[in-house]
């Protein structure tokens, strides 16, 4: 049987809009990897939605995991 190894790990929290709830996010994903999330923003603007261009919208977190 093969042994499979995990080599990275990406957390994604898309809260679907900015404000209380993105800095919520960004420190559940602070206190579980103890790095500091990354900031995605919107790239288009969508009405349906209630989205604006370049409004930031997830937090990203990538771990390299060490052996």
């Amino acid at each position: 049987m093969r042994k499979l190894e995990i080599q990275k790990l990406c957390l994604n929290i898309c809260v679907g809009e900015p404000g209380d709830r993105l800095t919520r996010a960004a420190k559940v994903l602070e206190q579980l990897t103890g790095q500091i999330p990354v900031l995605s923003k919107a790239r288009y603007t969508v009405r349906a939605f209630g989205i604006r261009r370049n409004e930031l919208m997830e937090r990203l977190i990538w771990t390299q995991i060490r052996h």
